[in-house]
């Protein structure tokens, strides 16, 4: 509910942050505990989030989920297609972000 009401009781006594779930500001503490929990499997890193590992796998796996639909060039990380169509700048209206 409280994702709704916008409330956010749950605040970080670090970096001042607020959550509306408990288990948000557990997780966002890992931040600067530095605490990395979830490691991958085929090289020797860790991270502090599933997230940045999922993220970290394609770096193995050659995993490019975003194609632009301009020059059907692929990147692995939404961050990585939107530098690519920023630096596009004159073609940027007619650059469109795919999901494959």
């Amino acid at each position: 509910m409280r994702t709704h009401t916008g409330e956010k009781p749950y605040q970080c006594r670090q970096c001042d942050k607020a959550f509306s779930q408990n288990r948000d500001l557990i997780k966002h503490m890992r931040i600067h505990t530095r605490e990395k929990t979830y490691q991958c499997n085929l090289c020797d890193k860790a991270f502090s989030m599933n997230c940045y590992l999922i993220k970290h796998l394609r770096t193995h796996t050659g995993e490019k989920t975003y194609q632009c639909r301009q020059c059907d060039k692929a990147f692995s990380l939404k961050t990585y297609i939107i530098s690519h169509i920023s630096a596009a700048s004159v073609t940027r209206l007619s650059h469109k972000i795919t999901l494959s």
